[in-house]
């Protein structure tokens, strides 16, 4: 076993015998060693004077354009120390220079020697980010600037979080504006992930929307304001106590993060209208490129037995919008309600709406019947025209049930009368005369009063003074009251959703004066919106027609309150998309359905 004190000797032996082979050698020093972005520091070259040639120049640095800028330079003689040398002079050569731009540089080392230019090495200079520059940015894109009305378009918004970013606070309820139909998914959120290649972005978060235009025009996508957090300053706190007779003081550092604000540019849309011309009478109103496939599940069926009719319709216009059909003539069938069900899927970078309806068709009568065609108009963005599918026409060939009997309409009968005489009503002249007969007038002098008597003996008297010397309290539970009423701000927003819908009622009402269709249906259905968003408690903006219905009926509308507000959705944009179709007696009676469904809605609580 080798004690402690050979093992020390050991050591210092090979430490000593390792210092011959040792030299001084050329070194780098930097005054900050992370220079903040703007600020000035200290560069220089230290050569041991043992080192330096007869003949040299003064060192070189080579950079990006851009990213360093060299303000003076200069040469000085000056001594260090070293464990092995001790004391020794050296040469120092300084450059003063002020970091531009944040991140890793590399910074290349020359110097000519004897006529011959030589590279001495890489240096590494890391630059802080500025703390008082921004933490974030937000940038605003849009696939496409010019596009029709109604068409489809995808939006990016994308952060990028730079070195002094901490987090972020919000980025919801992103608002792009009344003309702009859609909103951001809910399963998109902003998850920030390392940024690729060299720069000053260290972070990106991106979310994606699928937006349709509703109005023709100049349309504007508003800036996008976004609250985050970053790094502040670092601030010196000197903190005092006393201790019996004694100060003991203490300081520290510390560096809080402070709030900021980031927001995009806007982002201006050249809308086109539809054409008049060629318009179809029974156009949908969606805009894009779309297929129909309609089939018949037999060729023949029994009287009694039910046929299915399936119609698909699949697109990319506007996200989940349901197409209005042209459909076949059914009187010979008896129909119940049809099955509709609307999937929106991701399809080559684009929202693709299928949807499937089936109608369950009876046939009243054996014989041979046609069910068709089934008709789809839309507008062709990709070649500017309106087209319109047609399905085949399905014949279908229905006997006698196995029995021969036939299958008839049902008739409702209603419940007799139970037995007795009614009671025969009062005619109106005979209540009249009710009314006015002095047998009415009562004889009986038990509850006259006696005016003159003293207030004071009466006991109303005594609980009026009781109620008189409680006014303070009910005045301080009054105050209270409307204090937490008034400061309540679910009640404020609610108030708030209220008024503005009754100030898009009042321009709706304007519209319906002047015969302006596209203003009306706008104004109307900004009006439900309102009230859907209070009931909903998030933007309807973006949603599912069936979401829609399923949310507000789960928080207490009536299955067919909720089908009138669809109903109503659905004929104001016919009315700005489909055109020809509308009137002032149709306005009218959309008016009058709003006003009943914004008092429905009004009652559901989110």
């Amino acid at each position: 076993m080798i004690r402690p004190i050979r093992l020390f000797a050991i050591f210092f032996a090979l430490l000593f015998s390792l210092a011959p082979s040792a030299r001084a050698e050329i070194s780098l020093e930097m005054d900050p060693q992370q220079p903040e972005q703007g600020q000035e520091f200290d560069f220089a070259l230290v050569v041991p004077a043992s080192e330096l040639p007869e003949a040299f120049n003064f060192p070189e640095l080579e950079f990006a354009p851009g990213v360093l800028e060299v303000l003076a330079t200069g040469s000085s003689d000056d001594v260090r120390r070293d464990f092995f040398f001790g004391r020794y002079k050296v040469k120092r050569f300084a450059f003063r220079m002020k970091a531009l731009r944040d991140g890793a540089h590399q910074v290349a080392i020359w110097w000519t020697v004897g006529g011959t230019r030589r590279a001495i090495g890489n240096a590494r200079v890391v630059v802080r980010r500025n703390l008082d520059a921004p933490g974030m940015g937000a940038h605003v894109a849009v696939d496409r600037k010019r596009l029709w009305e109604g068409e489809q378009f995808a939006l990016t918004v994308q952060l990028n979080a730079y070195q002094n970013f901490v987090r972020l606070e919000s980025a919801s309820n992103l608002d792009f504006g009344a003309g702009i139909w859609g909103a951001v998914d809910e399963k998109e959120s902003f998850a920030f992930e390392r940024a690729k290649g060299a720069g000053d972005v260290v972070a990106v978060a991106k979310v994606r929307a699928f937006l349709a235009p509703v109005r023709a025009g100049r349309v504007e996508i508003p800036p996008l304001k976004f609250r985050y957090l970053k790094s502040g300053r670092p601030q010196r706190k000197v903190e005092e106590k006393k201790i019996g007779g004694m100060t003991m003081r203490s300081e520290s550092v510390t560096q809080e993060p402070q709030e900021a604000y980031a927001s995009s540019a806007p982002v201006v849309l050249d809308v086109r209208p539809l054409p008049e011309e060629g318009r179809p009478a029974h156009f949908s109103g969606l805009v894009g490129r779309y297929s129909l496939n309609a089939k018949l599940s037999a060729e023949s069926a029994k009287l009694g037995s039910p046929v299915t009719l399936e119609v698909t319709v699949v697109g990319d216009g506007r996200p989940g919008a349901t197409p209005k059909l042209r459909l076949p003539d059914f009187s010979e069938f008896r129909s119940v309600p049809p099955e509709e069900k609307t999937t929106v899927a991701f399809v080559k970078g684009r929202k693709q709406t299928t949807w499937r309806g089936k109608w369950f068709l009876y046939p009243r009568r054996p014989g041979r019947f046609e069910i068709g065609p089934v008709a789809f108009s839309y507008f062709d963005a990709k070649s500017g025209s309106y087209r319109t599918l047609e399905s085949e026409t399905f014949p279908l060939e229905v006997s006698r049930s196995a029995d021969g009997t036939e299958t008839g309409a049902v008739e409702e009968v209603l419940p007799a009368a139970g037995p007795g005489p009614a009671p025969a009503p009062a005619q109106r002249r005979e209540i009249e005369a009710l009314g006015s007969d002095i047998r009415y007038i009562s004889a009986d002098a038990s509850g006259l009063s006696d005016r003159a008597a003293f207030a004071y003996r009466s006991p109303l008297y005594w609980i009026l003074a009781a109620l008189a010397l409680l006014l303070p309290a009910f005045a301080l539970l009054a105050r209270s009251l409307f204090r937490k009423v008034f400061s309540d701000p679910g009640r404020l927003r609610r108030s708030r959703a209220r008024s503005a819908a009754h100030a898009k009622l009042g321009e709706a009402r304007a519209a319906l004066r002047d015969g302006d269709a596209h203003r009306f249906c706008d104004a109307l259905e900004r009006a439900l919106f309102e009230a859907l968003g209070e009931a909903l408690n998030r933007s309807p903006r973006g949603m599912r027609r069936s979401e829609i219905a399923d949310g507000v009926v789960a928080r207490g509308l009536s299955a067919e309150e909720a089908d009138g507000v669809l109903a109503l959705l659905s004929s104001c944009d016919l009315a700005r998309f489909g055109g020809g179709g509308w009137t002032a007696e149709r306005g009218r009676a959309d008016l009058a359905s709003a006003e009943k469904l914004l008092e429905a809605l009004w009652r559901v609580r989110s």
